[in-house]
């Protein structure tokens, strides 16, 4: 079943992965959704897939290298090129396993793989990998090494894994920042560890805007008060951290209700008890809403990247436009950021100090 779950999609040559692959997503992602869709129309696939398998025996878990049951490194060629009628086409050309991940060794594969389909390096026009030293190594990377071959393939490192790069590396810096993060990735583990506190948290805010409703302070309306769930970052994919804050920035008065009553009947409630402490505090509310301002600027230029229609110029002007605006929050914005804080404080009985 898993197996021909892949082979549709590899046939068809679409994405596995979604956005936000979490249990309270919307839409999972090809693979996910087909796979419970498959599962649904039969009890036993259910049963022996899903419910009663091991954790590590579900093969539903997300990927980002590939090796196969015996560790065999693989090895992913994508082929992109400009049909007949002038559209661009990508297309899986295979996955071929390789001895080892060194830059020769995937010269190599990648040059069978041509002679096989009758291709040409000579006509390779461009060439894209990952950031490891191993791809864009200057003198000994796979790009380097091609570049020998084709002085016309030209290397070009994928824009928006660029900026994802320079986030981590940025945010790392900050020892503030990073514990921000493993904090707030442990309030979700913590609160969406079962499917009854997921539901606690739900219920929660829905009676909290109807209340809202009920007062006036929330708006009635097409779109507005949607039903929203903490959603979970992905690690290699770091612009998702921007919907994390933002949902826990909406749910904040329920996930602190939910965690004051983990602290009291729980196995987690040291853990939440001190999750609690440092939620409610300034530093987090100061840090919090800061990288929410930061992380919605570079989410901007992120999706622009990502867009199949875009060029180079458009780029570079894209990236300009962006680290004007942070020079302009970094000169001018803290004071509406302090304001921006301080009212989140005094929504939430969060202590200001004197500035």
């Amino acid at each position: 079943m898993i197996n021909s779950t892949s082979w549709l999609l590899l046939r068809q040559g679409l994405p596995f992965r979604g956005h936000d692959e979490s249990d309270n997503s919307m839409n999972q992602g090809n693979f996910l959704e087909l796979l419970h869709y498959i599962t649904e129309q039969n009890e036993e696939y259910r049963l022996v897939a899903l419910e009663n398998a091991p954790g590590h025996d579900k093969l539903i878990a997300p990927i980002d290298e590939a090796r196969d049951g015996s560790n065999k490194e693989q090895m992913a060629n994508i082929l992109c090129y400009v049909n007949k009628r002038g559209c661009v086409v990508e297309c899986l050309l295979s996955i071929m396993h390789v001895t080892d991940t060194i830059s020769l060794s995937l010269k190599m594969g990648i040059e069978t793989l041509f002679s096989k389909y009758n291709l040409s390096i000579s006509r390779l026009r461009g060439q894209d990998y990952d950031g490891a030293s191993n791809m864009r190594g200057q003198f000994n990377g796979l790009k380097a090494l091609k570049l020998k071959d084709n002085e016309y393939a030209f290397y070009v490192h994928y824009f928006a894994h660029q900026l994802q790069l320079a986030l981590v590396v940025a945010a790392k810096e900050d020892t503030n920042i990073e514990r921000l993060f493993l904090k707030v990735s442990c309030v979700i583990n913590i609160v969406g560890w079962s499917p009854r506190r997921r539901d606690l948290l739900n219920e929660k805010q829905v009676l909290k805007v109807k209340k809202g409703i009920e007062s006036g302070e929330l708006s009635i309306g097409q779109g507005l008060n949607q039903d929203i769930s903490l959603k979970r970052p992905r690690e290699t994919r770091w612009g998702s951290n921007y919907g994390t804050l933002l949902s826990l920035i909406n749910l904040f008065s329920s996930v602190i209700e939910v965690l004051e009553d983990l602290t009291e009947n729980s196995d987690n409630r040291i853990e939440a008890s001190d999750l609690v402490d440092y939620t409610t505090s300034f530093d987090f509310a100061f840090n919090l809403h800061m990288m929410k301002n930061i992380l919605g600027i570079t989410f901007e230029l992120a999706q622009a990247l990502q867009r199949k229609d875009q060029n180079i110029i458009n780029v570079m002007s894209l990236v300009h436009l962006l680290k004007r605006r942070l020079l302009l929050i970094r000169n001018n914005g803290w004071d509406n950021l302090l304001d921006e804080v301080s009212y989140f404080c005094i929504a939430y009985n969060i202590n200001v100090p004197n500035m």
